[in-house]
């Protein structure tokens, strides 16, 4: 049993530190790093959590810097004390070049022949909408697509 502190956050500057003796820490577990960012509405595309012994580390891309720069804070009030902040600064996605590019890519599949396929692309989600032949057509264009630069996520409407 070791000597835990807790500190807990009042209103939005007052902080105030309870001493719990002889209390297991276990028993205060703090949320996961990812549920805490998500639960302070932080969007991280491709986000990867690593806990190094007393060290969180976070990588993933954000689209502003204010974004990134309310990681830390986030954390700390979940519990993580040492927050290694390696998220990266992304430009917004140009919708309408991936759309172009999965247009193109997906052209380039012979496979893909007879298909009706239509791509649409916001904040660089695409969707791929229209009409396959087989699950293999529409698992090829899935992956086709989801390897192209810029594309954070790929939906279908297959």
């Amino acid at each position: 049993m070791t000597v835990t502190q807790k500190v807990i956050r009042i209103g939005t500057t007052a902080m105030a530190v309870v001493l719990l003796a002889a209390v297991p820490s276990t028993l205060f577990a703090a949320p996961s790093a990812s549920q805490a960012l998500q639960d302070a509405g932080i969007q991280i595309a491709d986000l990867n959590v690593q806990q190094i012994e007393a060290i969180t580390i976070v990588r993933g891309n954000v689209t502003s810097a204010a974004e990134r720069d309310r990681i830390a804070p986030v954390l700390a009030l979940a519990g993580y004390q040492r927050v290694a902040n390696m998220v990266q600064v992304v430009g917004s996605p140009n919708d309408l070049a991936i759309a172009r590019a999965a247009e193109r890519e997906l052209s380039r599949k012979g496979v893909l022949e007879g298909s009706n396929l239509r791509v649409s692309c916001k904040n660089g989600v695409v969707v791929l909408g229209g009409a396959v032949r087989s699950a293999n057509q529409r698992q090829l264009a899935l992956d086709t697509i989801h390897h192209l630069s810029g594309v954070r996520a790929v939906r279908a409407d297959l």
